[in-house]
């Protein structure tokens, strides 16, 4: 139930690159919080009320100069191994980028390979909010002490799965652990520290971030837009840049001169903007090629940060002035629950349009249909539980959006559907968990011990991989990598035609259609997509709206074919006169359930 970095071995690495990808996100790869025993390392397991899983979430840092042990052959030369891993995906024109978590640490965090750069080791802690590393509990009703919920002191049991397991065990497979099962955590007795998740109390909810505790950026969370600042802004540049600002900075330069090619940072909006400006401006200043990405939710009200600029204060630093700070792409979260709620509620894929973030925001959105906070897309507990073939159409209409950049969660590629039962922490909710030590059994066929041949796979996974491979290779067409967005639902909902089923009076439900044009290179793309997960759609016709079709530029008399990207080795082909798209529209080929087109337009006389 744990890869380690060798396993990503040349074959592995070159099939990827071959599939039609350019880098690989190496997920939660620091030392974190966890169970595992490691004492001849001098790192001993930790105390298991701060845990979610056996093996400990991977943002749950304790320190973040150091990777995982478990990733390594030999634990004792585990950032040897990861840098062997660089230099492999180097040989394969592959990049690695890893997390950088920037809000919240393990409250154990404890570094062994640069402990003088600790965070709190300075700290006064007689302060909620001063320029200490972190906020500090006032004393109250409720504590000290720091109370966990993860045992019930009253009926003396544990709460949690975790400390449950650890409980419950009979194998003696965590040693010592269950005699600190207490909901206390010693070095919290009588100064306790915030959540990550911003709960600022002695007694964190099971629910929140509790494991962690939430990094002070010199920012007063509780006062909301007016919470008080204690870093430079526009307003008050010559405040002194905080001393937890240049660890951060230190920890970014320590791994970019690892050798590392660019970060996702997580929960990026509730830290404030003004220290991506400065932290990103001095890590391009190192490495102007490092890639930064920003995990971000617009509209998380309780725990994004507004901007110090007024100009920008109404953007609450997400996504926009991230994007200002010098993000290279946000996360585009909108368009992927609009597609969700269509299976899973009643919504339509008239929808969508208003989803796509148009313009600059949505031309850096990152665009992903699984990762590894969200369920499974093949997941018989999601999407409809129409299996693997639902990430066929949901991806090809999210990776074709816009011109930012994609993403596919190890696993999705060959249906991954996490059927292998309660994990621990994680329970079973359809995701495959990070909390604990668990199992990939599709993705295990693929890797074929090492070989990353795919033989084990079935003839729908390696057809369904072969798939992803085509929509991958088919985003460098001009039009798909830079061309501008044609919403074409709009200009349908009143064709009859356009795959309206029985019963409906508007067009739009099942059937999603838009064009990419990129006026320079005189490309461009008709992106047509049935939704639907068991009708076909027979005798389809696509309206252009007049400014798509002016954005075409066709000469008259002439007609517009379009050949499908998608398909090997026979793609389906359409033909259209070009002086009737407005009025008669595209007659497409039958749309099966689940089939996605990406038909490459050209025109002749």
């Amino acid at each position: 139930g744990c890869g380690k970095f060798a396993d990503l071995n040349d074959a592995a690495l070159a099939s990827l690159q071959q599939l039609g990808f350019d880098a690989i996100w190496v997920t939660g790869i620091y030392r974190q919080a966890t169970t595992r025993d490691y004492s001849s390392l001098q790192l001993p397991p930790d105390d298991p009320d701060l845990l979610k899983g056996i093996a400990g979430s991977p943002y749950a840092i304790r320190d973040y100069y150091d990777v995982c042990p478990d990733y390594a052959v030999d634990p004792a030369k585990r950032l040897d191994e990861f840098k062997a891993l660089l230099a492999r995906a180097k040989k394969q024109k592959l990049r690695i980028f890893i997390d950088f978590v920037p809000n919240h640490v393990a409250r154990s965090y404890a570094s062994v390979v640069h402990p003088e750069r600790d965070f709190g080791k300075d700290d006064q802690a007689t302060e909620f909010f001063s320029g200490d590393d972190f906020y500090y509990l006032k004393p109250g009703s409720d504590g000290p002490p720091l109370q966990l919920s993860t045992f019930d002191s009253k009926k003396k049991q544990p709460t949690t799965p975790t400390t449950r397991v650890i409980w419950d065990d009979k194998d003696n497979r965590f040693p010592g652990l269950k005699e600190k099962i207490d909901g206390l955590f010693p070095p919290e007795q009588k100064r306790g520290r915030v959540t990550g998740d911003n709960q600022n109390t002695w007694r964190p909810s099971q629910e929140c971030w509790y494991e962690t505790c939430k990094l002070n950026y010199g920012y007063d969370f509780t006062q909301g837009a007016k919470g008080k600042r204690k870093h430079p802004t526009v307003l008050q540049p010559e405040v002194p840049v905080p001393n937890l600002w240049k660890k951060m900075d230190a920890i970014m330069n320590y791994w970019q001169e690892i050798g590392v090619d660019g970060f996702r940072c997580d929960v990026s909006h509730i830290i404030p903007s003004e220290f991506w400006h400065w932290a990103l401006a001095r890590a391009r200043t190192r490495n102007p090629q490092t890639y930064f990405y920003a995990e971000c939710y617009e509209g998380d009200t309780r725990l994004e940060v507004p901007d110090a600029n007024p100009e920008l204060a109404s953007y609450h630093s997400n996504p926009l002035s991230l994007i200002e700070a010098g993000f290279s792409s946000v996360y585009g979260h909108d368009a992927y629950k609009g597609l969700m709620k269509i299976y899973e509620e009643s919504g339509w894929a008239n929808d969508l349009d208003s989803l796509t973030r148009p313009g600059f925001v949505g031309d850096n959105s990152l665009r992903y249909a699984e990762n590894h906070d969200e369920c499974r897309i093949a997941s018989t507990q999601h999407w409809g539980g129409h299996g693997m073939s639902v990430g066929r159409v949901v991806s090809t209409v999210l990776f074709a959006l816009s011109r930012g950049p994609v993403m596919v969660y190890y696993g999705q590629e060959v249906g991954e559907a996490a059927t292998v039962g309660a994990a621990g922490f994680e329970l079973d909710k359809g995701r495959t968990t990070f909390f604990d030590y668990w199992s990939v059994p599709e993705l295990q066929k693929w890797y074929h011990d090492g070989s990353c041949d795919g033989s084990d796979l079935s003839i729908e996974q390696k057809e369904l991989r072969a798939f992803y491979g085509r929509t991958l290779q088919s985003l460098t067409h001009p039009a798909l990598a830079q061309g501008n967005f044609y919403p074409l639902n709009p200009a349908n909902k009143s064709n009859s035609a356009y795959g309206r089923l029985s019963g409906e009076t508007t067009s739009g439900h099942w059937m999603y259609s838009f064009l990419r044009n990129d006026p320079v290179n005189q490309k461009s793309v008709l992106v047509a997509v049935n939704l639907h997960p068991t009708q076909t759609l027979s005798g389809v016709r696509c309206l252009l709206s007049k400014e798509s079709a002016a954005a075409l530029a066709l000469p008259t008399g002439t007609t517009l074919t379009g050949t499908d990207l998608l398909a090997s080795p026979n793609p389906a082909t359409f033909s259209a006169p070009a002086d009737t798209l407005t009025t008669q529209g595209m007659s497409l080929p039958d749309l099966p359930p689940f089939s996605s087109y990406y038909f490459d337009l050209s025109a002749q006389k």
